[in-house]
């Protein structure tokens, strides 16, 4: 009897510590490609200026869907408007996405997206392997990570 009230102490403690989650205190990934819009001569394209867009009028599209984004400021690029891209939509994608960045009714650009889906213990996330704004291939800042897209 006391061997069985042993075995069943110990195969619950198991039960327990394997229930246990070990995920419960790591962050998710945020996969989010943040990135500017700039022109030739580094001047913010998003904003309320008469020469920029509206952070209001952008879309972003993906497959004809809405794609979600958010426009922050940045006080690294003195409160400069930055864009983030959220990745959700992507993981369910084949490992090249086209996005249309809809700046106004008659402008609209491309970012076309190679990624892979990493699975990790805890979470899957995105890394980014080529990234191209109108065809152009862009590189990350060393320093800030951001994406800095020139329209020509």
């Amino acid at each position: 009897m006391q061997n069985a009230l042993r075995i069943s102490l110990a195969a619950g403690l198991a039960l327990l510590s394997g229930a246990c989650d070990t995920c419960k205190n790591d962050e998710s990934p945020t996969n989010t490609l943040l990135f500017r819009l700039v022109s030739l001569a580094n001047q913010n394209l998003i904003g309320q200026g008469p020469t920029q867009y509206s952070p209001d009028s952008i879309r972003v599209l993906l497959n004809g869907q809405p794609f979600d984004f958010e426009v922050t400021t940045q006080p690294l690029f003195g409160d400069a408007p930055v864009v983030g891209l959220s990745a959700r939509h992507l993981f369910a994608s084949p490992p090249e996405a086209r996005l249309l960045l809809r700046l106004s009714r008659t402008d609209t650009d491309t970012i076309d997206l190679r990624y892979a889906v990493r699975e990790g213990r805890c979470f899957r996330s995105l890394e980014y392997q080529a990234v191209r704004y109108n065809g152009r291939l862009a590189a990350p800042d060393p320093v800030s990570g951001y994406y800095h897209f020139v329209k020509r």
